[in-house]
């Protein structure tokens, strides 16, 4: 998506339709195989791998580039810089980084990584074996990169580096304008705590309605809060009190939406599609379904 909310331009067939081409067989035809073990894992960093070499060869200036943009980004510019000095043999640094990362916690005191740093740390959880812990670590650290450069080398891809650490554009605000467009039921908005102050701006009124609040621009549930009308607020005051109150909230845009229930038999849960647009119309590539929940969000998916 660009800018203005609309699709960037991908390749077309002579009919002017969107195509995947074999993508879409390749990404469906999987072999049985024990997921997360140590083929597994290790499969998924050496194809990652090898899509960094490919990049390399075939996009020598501007892949290097990336890799320096993405590390400076991330991790500062003497990152970018030992990555750079480092660039044929980056995947092997990767790998001594996600090791040192490992060791770093039992000799200092450090915070937890973006990844395990809210409930959607659930999406992040390692396999079990060191080994396979270190390439899954290894895999996801070399694949963000290398696959933002494989879906953004050609459009804004300094913007897409970017976004990659901080969503400053495609925030919940544009989300939710991009479904609201396409006529995609969400969860209805009653107001919104902004510039410190909280402002109800909806038609309806939050009495006897129990709300969610996110903060706009944050990501993986942190700052959220599940509110039940009568047990946590009873008036525009006392939610107005609560948001003073809630130290993530300061500062920020935070969205208070209606809080959407599923049926009982189902319980919490969230299903992830994944859809691709081929010359006989959009297919399912994966859906995946994260249920067993132990609390309000499917951030505390077990199954």
């Amino acid at each position: 998506w660009n800018r203005s909310g609309t699709m960037a331009d991908s390749k077309e067939d002579q009919s002017g339709v969107l195509t995947a081409g074999k993508l879409y067989d390749v990404s469906t035809s999987l072999p049985e195989r024990s997921w997360f073990g140590l083929a597994d894992t290790g499969g998924r960093f050496a194809t990652t791998a090898c899509l960094y070499y490919y990049f390399a060869l075939t996009h020598p200036f501007s892949f290097f580039k990336h890799v320096w943009a993405w590390n400076r980004t991330w991790h500062g510019p003497l990152t970018a810089l030992v990555a750079s000095s480092t660039y044929l043999a980056f995947p092997a640094t990767v790998m001594v980084w996600s090791a040192w990362k490992r060791i770093k916690p039992y000799l200092f005191k450090v915070e937890a990584d973006w990844m395990m740093a809210g409930p959607g740390r659930v999406f992040f959880l390692s396999p079990e074996g060191r080994l396979s812990t270190l390439l899954w670590d290894s895999y996801l650290d070399l694949s963000q990169m290398v696959g933002v450069f494989l879906m953004c080398s050609k459009s804004e891809i300094d913007l897409a580096v970017e976004h990659s650490l901080y969503d400053r554009l495609t925030d919940k605000d544009f989300w939710r304008g991009v479904m609201g467009t396409s006529k995609i039921r969400v969860p209805y908005e009653f107001g919104r705590w902004e510039s410190n102050k909280l402002a109800l701006t909806g038609p309806q009124s939050i009495t006897g309605k129990d709300i969610v609040a996110k903060i706009v621009d944050s990501y993986l549930g942190i700052g959220d809060r599940f509110l039940e009308y009568g047990k946590d607020f009873e008036s525009k005051e006392s939610l107005e009190k609560l948001a003073i109150e809630e130290a993530k909230w300061q500062g920020k845009t935070t969205l208070f939406l209606e809080w959407v229930r599923p049926l009982p038999k189902l319980g919490v849960h969230s299903v992830d599609i994944v859809t691709i647009d081929t010359p006989k119309g959009p297919k399912v590539v994966s859906c995946l379904y994260w249920g067993e929940c132990t609390g309000v969000s499917s951030h505390s998916a077990q199954g």
